[in-house]
């Protein structure tokens, strides 16, 4: 049987109001060439389904967050150059510009930390910030 990982994702959103979210969930964590995967389901209670998100973490300067299921995104969040995204939900569809201004990958073979703060912009006009700290543990116990 293969370890499963305890992750952990905080998030701030900056806006007119800030809003803060924790996401404490099991998923499945590797290492191939010079990526990171994190992998989990996240149940949407609107929708009565599950998601699949897989985050790629290409070193401190890239992270490629996907989203199939109820929902669908496909983000590419690079520090320091904006991206265009597509995302769809039960509610529309939609188009965001993305950009990071700091992302620090502390992980390694068993686990570890990654943060990053980006912005989010819809036709030119930021709409919110966001801060995250996503924490991998290798689960030694039986959960």
């Amino acid at each position: 049987m293969k370890p499963k990982y305890l992750i952990t994702i905080d998030g701030l959103q900056i806006t007119g109001w800030d809003s803060n979210i924790t996401l404490t969930t099991l998923g499945d964590y590797c290492k191939d060439k010079d990526k990171y995967y994190i992998s989990y389901l996240n149940f949407d209670e609107y929708n009565q389904e599950s998601d699949t998100t897989i985050l790629e973490v290409e070193a401190d300067r890239k992270v490629v967050f996907s989203r199939s299921g109820s929902s669908s995104t496909h983000m590419i969040i690079e520090r320091d150059r904006k991206n265009f995204s597509h995302f769809r939900t039960e509610r529309g569809d939609g188009m965001f510009g993305i950009k990071a201004s700091e992302i620090n990958n502390n992980l390694g073979d068993t686990g570890g930390r990654l943060s990053l703060s980006y912005a989010m912009d819809m036709n030119a006009n930021e709409v919110f910030k966001n801060n995250l700290v996503i924490t991998v543990k290798e689960v030694t116990e039986h959960v």
